[in-house]
């Protein structure tokens, strides 16, 4: 598992698989917040996992409390998607950036067929919660998007309001990605709240060390 992940982070990066035409905004993520990471995990559980799956997801019990379902691939017809099924998502959280999962999902905007994404343009998938976000469009012509590179809120404004304000909408968005990052390695939570007691074992293991080579030089 580490093996594999560590070889998708290094082929990710190898790949500039985090470009974008605009400046991909901040987003704070807390890999220990569980209250965080349960609210993006049912999030996902609402929202996501009925077109993406999570082959490569370990047991967790937080993600298993909130829905989510392991090992269960949607099946889809040949001729779906364009030929382009939606991807599995186990690992997104370390095949990109979280900067750049963030402004993915807050990247929708209206075009005259549908929708489009501004951090991947001519994206497959379609945009997942229209009536949550509302209706972004373009504030400024995309060829100047492409020349000077803004920040997302730059390009593009929010022209009609959805079911939720712009504030909590965010919040919603950053809560999955915090999730889809702490699936990549759930092992994150124990790794950190065994930290702290592995570090003191090793302190006083060097301070027995110390005062053996002491007593040794002595002698």
């Amino acid at each position: 598992m580490y093996f594999t992940t560590l070889f998708i982070m290094l082929l990710a990066s190898a790949t500039g698989a985090d470009k974008a035409p605009v400046e991909l905004p901040h987003v704070e993520i807390r890999e220990t917040d569980t209250a965080r990471i349960m609210s993006g995990a049912q999030f996902f559980a609402q929202h996501c996992q009925s077109c993406h799956s999570m082959v490569y997801l370990r047991y967790d019990a937080l993600s298993n409390e909130a829905g989510v379902k392991y090992g269960v691939t949607p099946q889809w017809p040949v001729d779906s998607w364009n030929g382009r099924p939606p991807p599995d998502l186990s690992l997104v959280g370390v095949t990109h950036r979280p900067e750049w999962l963030y402004g993915y999902l807050k990247g929708y905007y209206v075009v005259e067929d549908g929708y489009d994404n501004i951090v991947m343009p001519n994206t497959s998938m379609p945009n997942p919660y229209p009536g949550l976000q509302g209706n972004q469009i373009l504030n400024m012509p995309m060829s100047e998007i492409l020349k000077d590179q803004p920040r997302l809120y730059q390009a593009l404004r929010l022209e009609s309001s959805g079911s939720v304000p712009p504030h909590v909408f965010n919040e919603k968005v950053a809560d999955v990605v915090t999730y889809l990052v702490y699936a990549a390695d759930p092992s994150v939570i124990p790794r950190h709240q065994i930290g702290p007691y592995v570090l003191i074992f090793l302190l006083i293991l060097s301070l027995a060390a110390f005062f053996l080579y002491q007593s040794y030089k002595t002698d």
